[in-house]
């Protein structure tokens, strides 16, 4: 008995000589700092607060053009405009980074253009920025201008017109005025389409008149983006031209989600404006 009580003592003498875990070092090997988030690989341009907030900052938009087309297709989207009618798709980006492209479209034919087009994705809107990453709105108006007048300007040169007359927004984009505003300076019927039903979205199209909707966060952009839905598809589907990706405009897409995902926040008559000739 005196044995086992002795070795006892000795066991917990021993025990009590050993150095203390190194609970801080056990500390910083399990621990890990969460991540930080990766940024998405975008350059919308968008400012970080409202429109207006900035040291009033000019209500603008602008996405970045798509790097390349892919065959991948979003929710809401199906089918092809190019499909409706030739049965394939047609063949619009060239290997020199241009595009070439008609749209079938409310109005009549639409000549498609592309932001990030090799001639212009790095031309200097308003001198400083960068056509490919700001030019949406531009864009957009050059395709309606160059389709339905008899004047022909390319996105370059409606960036031009646009920073002349006001309407670029310094890091930001294009004003949304643009859209009504310079419209209406190239001889275009423009009025603000406020009836945000799939209904009245077809009726404008059979009667005519292209829509130029302008979209928030979602399928189209982060931030703000401008497009035009171009002609009717189906009951609840319509064609667009997306002047920042040729796959979305080689698709259809729903009513329901462009509507969805509308920038309400828009002045100037926005988010949507029906356009039709005088």
């Amino acid at each position: 008995m005196a044995k086992k009580i002795l070795c006892a003592v000795i066991s917990l003498a021993l025990f009590c000589s050993l150095p203390p875990a190194r609970t801080d070092l056990a500390s910083s090997v399990m621990y890990t700092s969460p991540a930080e988030p990766a940024d998405e690989a975008s350059e919308t341009g968008e400012p970080s607060s409202a429109p207006g907030e900035d040291g009033g900052s000019p209500v603008s938009e602008n996405t970045e053009a798509s790097p390349e087309d892919t065959d991948t297709q979003p929710d809401g989207a199906a089918g092809t405009p190019a499909e409706k009618t030739a049965g394939t798709k047609q063949k619009a980006k060239n290997k020199d980074g241009t595009y070439t492209l008609s749209l079938t479209s409310s109005m009549g034919t639409l000549t498609y253009y592309n932001q990030g087009d090799s001639r212009w994705t790095d031309y200097s809107y308003g001198g400083r920025d960068r056509f490919g990453k700001y030019g949406c709105g531009p864009t957009v108006l050059a395709m309606i201008v160059s389709s339905f007048t008899n004047q022909d300007y390319l996105p370059s040169e409606m960036a031009d017109w646009a920073a002349d007359h006001g309407y670029w927004a310094p890091g930001s984009g294009t004003k949304h005025s643009f859209i009504p505003e310079g419209a209406a300076a190239f001889g275009f019927q423009v009025k603000s389409f406020d009836n945000f039903t799939e209904k009245a979205v077809l009726n404008e199209l059979a009667n005519g008149h292209i829509l130029v909707a302008l979209l928030g966060p979602g399928h189209f952009t982060g931030g703000g983006h401008f497009i035009i839905i171009a002609d009717d598809w189906s009951d609840t589907k319509v064609s667009i031209a997306d002047p920042a990706s040729l796959k979305n405009t080689q698709k259809a897409w729903d009513i329901e989600l462009i509507l969805d995902e509308l920038k309400y926040s828009a002045t100037d008559g926005g988010p949507m404006w029906s356009i039709s000739v005088r």
